[in-house]
């Protein structure tokens, strides 16, 4: 998202979305990239309501035994401030694919918690990235409010080579038509209905010239901050996202070549659409900063050799 977005509705809305930023597309992926050091320190509004008893930020350390967590931040403001003070002048997003397979692959287990592969933050310095991952625990569960979730974003690593990860939009926007094409047929010649009408949808929202109109997320971002290639593919993410638990299009199985088919179709799809959210949250990333310059180091005269004759 432009870096000269940052009114107090869009850092608002940024909070909320990055809260929800371990969750999968269907609920609430963080698409706001931030420009930190641009942020006035005064503007951060306060926090809406939402379903955290507590959203917290530790750094970790790694000791003999296993890790220890300290604070770093007792709530996202805080978070963000100290961020800032850091260096840190844009947050990007980061997915890192499982290794499991078949019934225990990233596709297959999204449904579950903890399952889908890892999502990270990325948040970036001249001089490279920390690197972020969240905690999702079960708070008071008698909360007369249901604020139940208790959320720990732990710093894991600091100093990290900025991650350029992401596909070229033409690529992926090429790849994703031909899947969704060829697994709608699939669906529809099934008669697998709803599932061939999510992703017709999501062909008709790679080319719509307002794909975030008639998605359940919106608001996933204020109206003009993001470029018409990151809406579109948010947008298709949204609408073509049929993964997950009970009675979702991973659900489903069917015999001999068919099964092949479905499997092959439905890992590339979800592939795709996980790329699809990092490549349309991180296209609007600030150009990167170059690195703090080496403190310079004062000459020494020295006999140079005979054959030394380039300095």
């Amino acid at each position: 998202m432009a870096a000269h977005c940052l009114t107090e509705y869009w850092e608002s809305l940024c909070k909320t979305r990055l809260l929800r930023s371990s969750r999968s597309p269907r609920t609430g992926m963080l698409s706001c990239p931030i420009d930190l050091a641009s942020m006035p320190p005064t503007s951060i509004p306060p926090i809406a309501p939402s379903d955290f008893e507590s959203v917290r930020f530790v750094e970790r350390h790694r000791q003999a035994g296993g890790w220890i967590d300290s604070d770093y931040a007792t709530d996202p403001v805080q978070w963000f401030e100290r961020l800032r003070q850091n260096g840190i002048y844009a947050l990007r997003l980061i997915h890192v694919p499982g290794s499991g397979v078949g019934q225990n692959s990233d596709r297959s287990l999204v449904g579950f918690i903890g399952g889908g592969g890892r999502w990270l933050i990325d948040a970036v310095t001249p001089a490279g990235s920390e690197i972020w991952e969240a905690r999702w625990e079960v708070g008071d569960r008698d909360r007369a409010d249901d604020r139940v979730w208790r959320v720990t974003y732990g710093r894991l690593a600091t100093g990290q080579p900025t991650s350029d990860e992401g596909m070229f939009v033409a690529e992926l926007k090429w790849k994703l038509q031909l899947n969704l094409t060829e697994i709608a047929e699939f669906a529809s010649t099934r008669g697998l209905e709803p599932f061939d009408k999510a992703f017709e949808s999501g062909l008709s929202h790679l080319t719509s010239q307002a794909p975030l109109s008639d998605v359940y997320h919106q608001d996933i971002a204020p109206i003009g901050a993001l470029s018409l290639a990151a809406a579109q593919l948010l947008g298709t993410a949204q609408a073509a996202w049929v993964f997950g638990g009970m009675g979702s299009w991973n659900d489903l199985g069917f015999e001999g070549d068919d099964q092949a088919q479905y499997d092959r179709l439905s890992d590339e799809l979800y592939a795709l659409l996980v790329q699809a959210v990092v490549t349309g949250t991180n296209l609007s990333v600030p150009p990167r900063m170059p690195p703090p310059p080496k403190p310079s180091q004062p000459k020494t005269s020295r006999t140079k050799a005979w054959w030394q004759f380039w300095e």
